[in-house]
């Protein structure tokens, strides 16, 4: 039998009590982790926005929000050394119209909420527990979680867990997340929900047309840029060349008239040669295309270039492919020094026979004029700049005040682009076929005119 004096005993009362203490002491640290950091502010009217990013930079926590809860804010006067982080937040979000709370290493900004009358007499507030998974069964972290009508917000943990309080009983609850698609529930007094995010399926798998066959973006390993008949169909243009305008990265589309189906000068990634042209290669189902028109006249008499693609409606476009580099030069060689297009025409499938029939009209006018003077504000001008000269108007220094009609007025804005230009557009074709034989057989009608007095219109079967 062990004997323990009296100064043993005491002993280990006093390391118990050590203990105790620093157990105690740990759960307060970890307990007021988040509130314990320090925080020095110096705002002054400044948006509340602003105060997040420095509360981020000195505290590494992360706001979640969104524009539009900070719509409604005031901005902040505060002053502060060293505080703590919860009497700053409090003080930042003093008279706004939001409130906080926080999770882990986020703060999670939350609309405040006036129910109406109607809204308690009709839902109940709620809390509600869920889990956000993969389409794996895996956890999901970070996701965003807000409710609809209440606004507020919530982020999944680490394993995919999140909570929202006093949420109305008939809510929805919006799951957003980078790379997965956008999903909404209805609570529908459920206190548990379990969420399964699907991958957000991007076109990577796409089917492109190459110089040396087929090939889709994942594995193309060029610079090709791919144009479908879906967004080709969608543009109200005569000349298909026009609808590659804006989509293509270095590539310069030029009109060189205003009057509709007239020549157009492609550019691609800039000029080349100084003699030895600057036009891209065409290929139009294999076949080289020329760039230039065989006629050097337009309809209605006037000596402008026609665009050669004219002959080609854009409704007859399965897509377009913009070959640079070495996918261009791989197999055209040195001719496709300026980037290659190749066009790809809409083909027969095989299955029932299909009429397709798409039909729009349109009109159009210059909307931005010049503000130009009148003939009395041009005369009244004139009279002024004569008396500040302190010169008296003479037939040799104001023909146009002593010898012209001065009461005579033409708008030539009005008369040169004040016409209002119309377009007609027509299409109509039927496919279909067999597994060993497919057609499609396709006519179409244009009519376009132009705000230019004159006939400059471009008519086309």
């Amino acid at each position: 039998m062990q004997i323990i004096t009296a100064g043993e005993r005491l002993k280990c009362i006093l390391t118990m009590k050590l203990l105790i203490l620093f157990t105690v002491i740990t759960c307060l640290q970890a307990s007021a982790r988040s509130y314990g950091q320090t925080v020095s502010l110096s705002l002054q009217n400044a948006p509340l926005e602003k105060a997040f990013k420095e509360i981020k930079r000195q505290t590494g926590y992360s706001f979640v929000y969104t524009r539009a809860q900070l719509k409604n804010t005031s901005p902040i006067t505060y002053q502060v050394t060293n505080g703590t982080l919860k009497d700053a937040l409090e003080q930042c979000f003093r008279n706004q119209p939001l409130s906080f709370v926080i999770e882990d290493k986020y703060i999670v900004v939350q609309t405040k909420t006036i129910p109406t009358q109607t809204s308690v007499a009709v839902t109940d507030p709620i809390d509600i527990t869920g889990r956000v998974v993969n389409e794996s069964g895996e956890p999901l972290e970070g996701v965003t979680i807000t409710a609809k009508k209440s606004g507020k917000m919530t982020i999944t943990n680490a394993r995919g867990e999140f909570s929202l309080k006093d949420v109305y009983d008939d809510d929805a609850l919006i799951f957003t997340s980078v790379g997965y698609v956008t999903k909404e529930i209805t609570v529908n007094k459920e206190n548990y929900i379990l969420v399964r995010l699907n991958i957000a399926v991007g076109n990577l798998d796409e089917t492109i047309i190459i110089a040396y066959g087929k090939t889709t973006r994942r594995y193309s390993t060029g610079n090709v840029t791919s144009i479908k008949s879906d967004e080709i169909s969608r543009q109200p243009v005569s000349d298909p060349i026009n609808i590659l305008g804006g989509k293509v990265p270095g590539l310069q589309i030029i009109q060189n008239s205003g009057v509709p189906g007239s020549l157009i000068t492609v550019r691609l990634r800039g000029r080349n040669s100084i003699a030895n042209g600057n036009e891209p290669l065409y290929i139009i189902d294999g076949i080289p295309f020329p760039s230039t028109t065989l006629s050097g006249s337009f309809g209605g008499g006037a000596s402008i270039a026609s665009s050669p693609f004219n002959n080609l409606s854009p409704a007859d476009i399965e897509s377009i492919e913009i070959l640079k580099d070495a996918d261009a030069t791989s197999i055209y060689g040195s001719r496709g020094a300026n980037g290659v297009i190749l066009i790809t025409t809409k083909k027969g499938k095989q299955g029932k026979l299909k009429a397709n029939v798409r039909m729009y009209a349109g009109f159009g006018k210059v909307s931005d004029k010049m503000q130009l003077l009148n003939t009395r504000e041009y005369i009244a001008m004139r009279k002024e700049a004569f008396v500040n000269d302190g010169t008296a108007p003479t037939v040799a220094n104001a023909r146009d005040l002593l010898l012209w009609d001065t009461t005579r007025y033409t708008n030539w804005q009005a008369v040169l682009i004040g016409n209002t230009s119309q377009v007609i557009d027509v299409n109509a074709n039927i496919s279909g076929g067999s597994e060993q034989t497919q057609f499609l057989f396709s006519t179409g009608y244009r009519k376009e005119t132009t705000v230019f007095p004159g006939d400059f219109g471009l008519q086309m079967y």
